[in-house]
């Protein structure tokens, strides 16, 4: 018999989009689901959406004050009765023969996680074009922690996202997302990624992801949480035991932390804190040693004396 998929899907104020994306999960060709959808405080209709849906015996809604996503996933761990587990986002969709391929993967191979592709969409009519994404996988690569690291530096074959993989359930026993932390899907893949799972990665390009949505802005607020992922990438580097990787992995922080002056630009304050965090990293011999262009390395050394100049720059393109 097929065996159980437990897909969790955290949901605040997606309204706009929601019927398209549990659509794209209520269709799949894999039918032994159990669709955990965690309300997370939403004051919109969403949960009216929902509804629409109460016939699907599949279909579980839980809810919860606003807590956040991280929250919102634990709880449907908490709930999950599946031999698998899919993290999944209610404003992306995903390609019918999805979660069939991966499980066949997952079974063939006795694997722990098994991870494919994901393509950025830019609306709403995009996303509901969810049944003519790449399916032709011509690569099936295992994956250890400098692999994926690499991979994820470069933008390659892996995301730190949680909605491109699918586990096996009893693999994540005693890993929790931590709540009220952002960017939480580091701090999970650092602790999967530490106790050695037998992870394959494909090339199946089966995940819209919507990169821009109804309501999404640049102009955040500020907490010192946004800094504990700091924590994290020290513990990653030192795991890290290949010069080149370690030299690319801190390329990429520094271009996280320039990222993060660009969104906090207008707070002298706070834009301040991540040119420290950006000094902090920074070292010439990193930087000219990575991957990363000669015109990206010449913008990486300039922000590290002239932070405004190479800003104002780059907000303007």
């Amino acid at each position: 018999m097929d065996r159980l998929v437990s897909i969790i899907i955290p949901v605040y104020n997606l309204e706009e989009y929601l019927e398209v994306s549990i659509s794209s999960i209520l269709n799949q060709t894999y039918q032994n689901l159990e669709v955990i959808v965690v309300n997370d405080g939403s004051t919109d209709n969403s949960v009216d959406i929902l509804e629409k849906y109460s016939a699907d015996r599949r279909l579980k809604v839980y809810s919860q004050k606003n807590e956040g996503l991280s929250a919102a996933r634990n709880l449907g761990l908490e709930k999950a009765n599946g031999f698998y587990i899919y993290f999944f986002d209610g404003d992306d969709s995903l390609h019918p023969i999805a979660i069939e391929k991966c499980v066949e993967a997952l079974d063939k191979n006795n694997l722990d996680v098994f991870s494919f592709k994901s393509k950025d969409v830019f609306s709403k009519n995009e996303l509901q074009i969810y049944n003519q994404i790449n399916m032709e996988s011509t690569c099936l690569q295992e994956v250890d922690f400098n692999y994926f690291t690499e991979n994820v530096v470069n933008q390659d074959l892996i995301r730190y996202e949680m909605w491109t993989k699918v586990f096996r359930k009893d693999f994540l026993v005693d890993i929790k997302f931590k709540v009220s932390q952002p960017f939480e899907d580091v701090y999970f893949n650092l602790e999967l990624l530490n106790r050695k799972p037998k992870y394959f990665a494909s090339n199946y390009v089966f995940h819209n992801y919507l990169k821009l949505r109804l309501g999404n802005t640049n102009t955040r607020s500020f907490s010192y949480t946004r800094l504990w992922v700091y924590d994290e990438f020290e513990k990653w580097l030192i795991l890290l035991d290949k010069d080149e990787i370690r030299n690319n992995f801190v390329s990429s922080i520094l271009k996280f932390t320039f990222g993060q002056y660009q969104i906090f630009y207008s707070d002298k304050y706070v834009k301040e804190i991540f040119h420290i965090q950006y000094k902090k990293y920074f070292s010439f011999p990193k930087v000219l040693n990575s991957k990363n262009t000669l015109g990206k390395k010449i913008a990486l050394i300039l922000f590290r004396y002239f932070p405004a100049l190479i800003s104002i720059i780059y907000r303007g393109k």
